[in-house]
């Protein structure tokens, strides 16, 4: 994200959250639900971000792929924890629907296995 000269980013993520939040109440859906999870990871922390996504249904989930997959795999490359990151972003490359999303899901991976 790009944001103008001397914003403070921490207070723009809380603010995404508040209105994700109420978007959730007056048009309530599971994207909604996960573009909320992924603005908490930034705002408060991928700790809690995770734990916010993990709330999604698995039914949501599946309608979400390989959406939720990206998102969660950011989360935990974020955490630090490669190996999880890493497997999230193959589930996304094999649904990925287009040479875009699959050249970006490579890179994503190919970059991660490096070792550091």
């Amino acid at each position: 994200a790009v944001f103008p000269v001397g914003l403070n980013i921490d207070y723009a993520w809380e603010k995404v959250v508040e209105y994700y939040r109420v978007l959730d109440q007056i048009h309530p859906g599971p994207m909604v639900r996960l573009n909320l999870a992924i603005a908490v990871s930034y705002a408060v922390g991928p700790q809690i971000g995770l734990e916010v996504l993990g709330r999604i249904s698995a039914e949501d989930r599946s309608r979400l792929r390989p959406w939720w997959d990206c998102a969660i795999a950011e989360v935990y490359h974020r955490l630090g924890q490669m190996r999880e990151a890493v497997s999230h972003w193959e589930d996304a490359l094999a649904l990925a629907s287009n040479h875009a999303q699959r050249a970006l899901l490579t890179n994503k991976i190919t970059r991660s296995n490096r070792p550091q």
